[in-house]
């Protein structure tokens, strides 16, 4: 039998007028062996918070959300196979009212319950196939209008890898779902890995994704997620080209370039102010984009070890979102050194987010920053770490959500005992 318990709890005052925030979180993992080829897995876990969201004439939202969840898997292992069946619950119950007049505005219960099956199996050196089937049924109860939802849904998938020669992988699959309200739906994938000689690594994925929507996102009171019952499901092409190259014997260039051409994709769509549905003064609602979601772009990364206590790393990308700019970066890049020396470790950090915008079709520009974290290290003995992280470190003003002034300097110190 092994186990791992953790308890975590969390509070803070925020850094605005009325935006304190708390959570607790539980977890248990139980593993019991039934015999040299069978595990018995149980997981279970909990998790509540409070957040106060500042709004306009003096008053604020309380957020509020609660999660659990329970599963238990069995695992058995055969001689070139690997069998596993999982059951599973999840409940999370969300909850917003507006202060000072304290009016419960929405309270949406939701419960996923399901079942899994999959099994890996080596038909020979080269040859790998993946197969298995979930059935999920999911309700949901609007706690104000006493109103219960429910849908549930199957699906069957199969993947196999196929290894042609050692500079050569080919991987296909396809997953087939069955929704009570949204029919069938069909998902293919493609994936090719080709060494081209000794140091240069090509990856080719292609991809269908298909997702209905929940029962929150259908009708969900929330006003910062109100829901829409005529929501169509989400379906995403995915396309993606990727190249690795060993430039020298310490240094590993990557590029990446990738597309995604979606329809009906649902976003959380911020609403006009004054915007009332069925007595609730709505903020975001959730909507289907049509085919205005179209992300692409282009990653960047190289690493380098400078010498055998010193190595660095650069990384860009680059994203174009289209007209769905709410929050979305065009550039970002991070450069990092990283300091080992025995007992005792450096990391330095200078983190870059270019502008960005608090509205769609890229409306209300937020100023791009650049960033500086540092952290570090010491073994004191075998089972005692010492640490130290600074955020921020030269203390500048930044935004990520307009007019929102976003902390200063954070520094933190840890003490990590393992017995």
């Amino acid at each position: 039998m092994g186990y791992v318990i953790t308890a975590n709890s969390s509070e803070s005052d925020g850094i605005q007028l009325n935006n304190q925030y708390d959570s607790k979180d539980y977890t248990v993992k139980l593993d019991y062996s039934l015999n040299d080829k069978s595990n018995l897995i149980f997981r279970s876990g909990y998790h509540q918070d409070d957040l106060n969201d500042p709004s306009s004439a003096g008053q604020y939202n309380r957020i509020g959300t609660e999660t659990s969840y329970l599963d238990l898997e069995n695992e058995i292992r055969g001689d070139n196979k690997l069998s596993r069946i999982r059951v599973y619950q999840n409940n999370s119950l969300g909850t917003s009212s507006t202060y000072p007049a304290g009016t419960l505005s929405s309270s949406m219960k939701d419960n996923n319950k399901g079942i899994m099956w999959q099994q890996d199996v080596n038909i020979s050196e080269k040859n790998i196939l993946t197969w298995g089937a979930e059935y999920q049924k999911q309700e949901a109860t609007d706690r104000m209008k006493q109103v219960d939802y429910s849908a549930d849904s199957s699906a069957f998938y199969v993947q196999n890898d196929y290894k042609f020669s050692p500079r050569l992988t080919l991987n296909l699959g396809s997953r087939f779902d069955h929704h009570s309200a949204y029919g069938n739906q069909l998902s293919p994938k493609i994936g090719v890995v080709y060494k081209t000689d000794g140091d240069t690594i090509v990856r080719v994925n292609i991809a269908k994704a298909f997702k209905a929507p929940s029962l929150a996102d259908l009708y969900s009171t929330s006003p910062n997620g109100y829901g829409d019952p005529n929501l169509k499901p989400m379906k995403l092409w995915n396309y993606e080209i990727g190249v690795e190259k060993q430039l020298s014997p310490v240094t590993v260039g990557k590029v990446t370039l990738y597309k995604s051409k979606g329809s009906d994709v649902i976003i959380n769509q911020r609403q006009p102010n004054g915007t009332i549905i069925n007595g609730v003064n709505v903020k975001r609602k959730k909507v289907n984009t049509g085919d205005a979601m179209n992300p692409q772009g282009v990653e960047l990364e190289l690493n380098t070890k400078l010498n055998d206590k010193f190595n660095a790393f650069v990384n860009y990308t680059y994203l174009d979102v289209g007209d769905m700019t709410y929050l979305a970066a065009q550039h970002t890049a991070n450069l990092g050194l990283n300091y080992h020396n025995k007992a005792f470790s450096a990391n330095l950090l200078e983190r870059y987010v270019g502008q960005s915008y608090a509205r769609d079709y890229h409306q209300m520009p937020i100023g791009g920053y650049m960033l500086t974290d540092v952290k570090m290290s010491y073994q004191a003995k075998n089972n005692l770490e010492i640490g130290l992280g600074i955020e921020n470190l030269f203390d500048k003003d930044y935004e990520v959500y307009l007019g929102e002034k976003m902390p200063g300097r954070s520094v933190t110190g840890t003490v990590s005992v393992k017995f």
